[in-house]
């Protein structure tokens, strides 16, 4: 376009030879000069149009980037939301095994004083058993030495039967 309108105002004033030869020479060196300036404006802009459909696709590109990150920076978000529930929900079991732990280890106690306590019963048990076995055998001896004296014998009285125990049974 720029040529049209140069070659426009050029071409009447040439017909009509009124421009001298160095004026001539002059225009037709700047229609060069405009000619090279406009190809170099045209390539510009060529460059300058593909350097923008570039960047139109490189933007498409960055934004289906960010879309597909915000994706997963929601599924993330999601995922350590159930995390965080599961977390909860394990803590919560946690207490609740803590506090039967503690209430087992109380009845654990109670149960060990109470072992302890019938090992003491028992072991008086035996005490008062064998005491009192002790005290059969002197009530049958005592019985025996009794009948012996009851029944006339040839035989000179039997010896003193021995004392019995002074050991008490024990208190439980």
């Amino acid at each position: 376009m720029t040529r049209f309108i140069i070659l426009s105002v050029l071409t009447p004033g040439l017909l009509l030879g009124c421009v001298s030869e160095q004026k001539y020479k002059d225009a037709k060196q700047s229609k060069q000069e405009v000619s090279t300036q406009l190809a170099a404006a045209q390539r510009e802009r060529d460059d300058l149009k593909v350097r923008n459909e570039q960047y139109e696709v490189q933007t498409e590109a960055d934004k289906n980037q960010i879309a597909d990150l915000q994706k997963k920076l929601a599924e993330r978000d999601t995922q350590l939301t159930a995390q965080k529930t599961d977390l909860d929900a394990t803590s919560a079991k946690l207490g609740e095994a803590s506090a039967k732990m503690a209430k087992l280890q109380t009845d654990l106690a109670s149960a060990q004083r109470d072992s302890a306590a019938l090992k003491q019963v028992q072991q008086r048990l035996a005490d008062v058993e064998k005491a009192n076995a002790e005290l059969q055998q002197q009530i049958t001896a005592l019985k025996s030495q009794l009948a012996a004296a009851k029944a006339p014998s040839e035989t000179p009285p039997p010896a003193p039967a021995p004392a019995p125990s002074t050991s008490a049974p024990p208190q439980p």
